[in-house]
């Protein structure tokens, strides 16, 4: 059930087509908030769902989104200490089973990999990143892209930057390559065809389903959950063992 408190948009920054919202919410710090929880915010015609980016021991909860084509909306168009309606925090969290991570994410789903890359480092996890987008310029928090790509550990793809600091090649193809340890947890995030893709590619490496996660309508769901069979998952049946109910009314924005 979603607690709606009172909010206050304290910065406010455009990268590109992103734009980036530091939030200070009555009742609620950054540190009440679990790995890959979202906000709702209310006022629009709709209400508008976002991924939370900040980590737990940020002074302010971080959000963003993109905005193409002159779109707008209540968070472009509210200035500087303007108040908010928010619903924070919202959804499960994603909880690792063992000690290694893998976050395999594209697109704006870098705010998500934002929030679960600081926590779960902070946690001790050893966590990598596979990650994927067009630009830096349009990304939320290029800098911090640009910090995992100074470490091997990661790999980071850029398909339209023409600086030869970044790889350029897709995620399928370099996930092909590597060995996965069967413990790793690991959390797939963008857009419909890319997580089909890397789920089915993972599988196909057998990977335990129960260890690949997807955010689903608001859950953080293993893609063994039978709620997921209509994704397309190269699955045996006999793996689509868990119930979940979902409330399909909402779609967060990564």
């Amino acid at each position: 059930m979603f607690t709606r408190h009172d909010a206050t948009l304290k910065n406010k920054k455009v990268h590109g087509e992103s734009e980036v919202y530091s939030l200070e919410i009555e009742g609620v710090s950054p540190n009440d908030c679990g790995n890959g929880q979202y906000v709702v915010i209310h006022g629009d015609k709709k209400p508008i769902y976002l991924a939370i980016a900040s980590s737990k021991n940020e002074s302010y909860l971080k959000i963003s989104q993109a905005l193409k084509n002159g779109a707008k909306n209540i968070l472009s168009e509210s200035q500087v200490n303007s108040h908010l309606e928010i619903d924070a925090p919202c959804g499960n969290e994603f909880k690792p089973a063992g000690e290694k991570v893998l976050l395999i994410c594209a697109g704006s789903a870098e705010s998500v990999m934002r929030n679960l890359y600081n926590n779960l480092i902070f946690e001790g996890k050893d966590v990598s990143v596979f990650y994927s987008a067009k630009c830096l310029e349009d990304l939320p928090f290029p800098n911090f892209v640009v910090r995992l790509n100074n470490n091997r550990q990661h790999y980071i793809t850029l398909t339209e930057e023409k600086v030869d600091q970044f790889k350029s090649g897709r995620i399928t193809e370099h996930l092909k390559t590597k060995d996965i340890d069967p413990g790793t947890s690991v959390f797939v995030c963008g857009p419909v065809g890319f997580e089909n893709d890397i789920v089915n590619l993972l599988l196909d490496k057998s990977h335990p389903a129960q260890n690949i996660h997807i955010s689903y309508w608001g859950k953080i769901l293993p893609v063994n959950s039978d709620i997921l069979a209509k994704r397309g998952f190269k699955m045996k049946e006999s793996t689509l063992t868990e119930n979940v109910n979902i409330n399909e009314s909402m779609q967060i924005i990564y």
